[in-house]
């Protein structure tokens, strides 16, 4: 085995370029909807992941996996989806028209009218209660059970002589709250004392593009953001003397292409959905170079032809994509050694 001296005198002491694992294309479902791709959720049910997708020809369709996934039912909205979330044994899909529906035991109900887009929805558990954020600045909490319309209770995400559009937006903890306004500012708002905790400009000249969040008990809170100019930066969420803090993390990235989509629905890694149809794969606490890549192609590839919005997890060996060309991809690992990752694309 070679000593730490001669690794530094092979590599000429620059660092080893990281290794990453290429995922291929396992399965191509194209079109799978009239138009293109709006969001996109894995859900569990009976031990098996299940598929959400929701697309621009204003419908939500469920796919099962029988050997490869095959769509179940279509539901049609009175609005755009551009939001799923999961609640106690229920869906809850969010409206660019403001419509908030629940799905429950393949019953679709219509929950609240919201004014504004409705682009993004967490549940808040156990209080079966969901969170609404409108691209206009306004969040709602709607009690989704029992299935009956609510009456929503709004909550002013900036002052009231402001105007603001929020660009991507991500729940901290059950009662804070984080989103990023297009004029660069990150904030964090508390529901229950219905104020803003937290105002901090991270982006100048620069359209913020997507946002997720950790969040465990006792533990700081991790934000993950995005720039239009496909960096990736990860924030901690810290309270001290009764008042929030951010702290940006060490490590940055620069993922290539800009960033449609940010989830952690592992919680070990960061899975990004890029512009260029590609999705990288980043570990939660290290930014600087991406282990993992999805990327079809190739004579008999049938690959995405353009950005993927959404990307999740489905179990540990495989990841499913939504793209803007109609197209759901399913992704699983070429192989278990190390691929060495060229200088171009660490």
């Amino acid at each position: 085995m070679p000593s730490d001296v001669d690794e530094i005198r092979r590599t000429g002491g620059r660092p080893r370029r990281p290794t990453r694992v290429i995922w291929s294309l396992e399965q191509c479902l194209r079109p799978a909807h009239a138009d293109s791709l709006t969001c996109l959720a894995t859900i569990y049910s009976e031990n098996q992941a299940l598929l959400v997708t929701g697309s621009l020809d204003k419908t939500i369709s469920l796919w099962r996996r029988n050997g490869v996934y095959h769509k179940e039912k279509t539901y049609q909205l009175d609005g755009v989806p551009l939001c799923i979330a999961q609640g106690i044994d229920t869906l809850i899909i969010t409206c660019g028209s403001g419509h908030v529906y629940v799905l429950v035991q393949n019953s679709l109900h219509l929950l609240a009218t919201v004014p504004g887009a409705a682009f993004y929805a967490a549940a808040l558990h156990p209080l079966q209660q969901v969170v609404v954020v409108t691209r206009q600045g306004s969040a709602y909490i709607i009690p989704y059970l029992p299935i009956e319309e609510q009456v929503p209770l709004e909550h002013e995400l900036h002052e009231p002589s402001k105007t603001m559009y929020v660009a991507c937006s991500a729940l901290l903890t059950q009662i804070h709250l984080a989103y990023v306004c297009e004029q660069g500012y990150l904030c964090v708002y508390d529901l229950s004392k219905r104020q803003i905790r937290l105002r901090s400009r991270i982006y100048k000249n620069m359209r913020p593009s997507a946002m997720a969040s950790t969040y465990s008990i006792g533990v700081p809170s991790t934000i993950f953001t995005s720039g239009a100019d496909g960096s990736l930066s990860s924030w901690s969420v810290v309270e001290r003397d009764s008042s929030l803090e951010l702290i940006e993390a060490a490590t940055k990235s620069t993922c290539g292409a800009t960033v449609l989509s940010i989830s952690l629905s592992d919680p070990r890694f960061v899975l990004v959905g890029l512009g260029d149809a590609q999705a990288k794969i980043y570990e939660i606490d290290n930014l600087s170079h991406s282990i993992g890549i999805c990327r079809g192609g190739g004579p008999k590839e049938d690959g995405p032809l353009l950005g993927l919005i959404a990307a999740s997890w489905l179990g540990s060996n495989a990841i499913v994509a939504a793209s803007r060309d109609r197209g759901i991809y399913v992704y699983s690992r070429f192989n278990e050694g190390a691929v060495q990752a060229p200088r171009n694309q660490r």
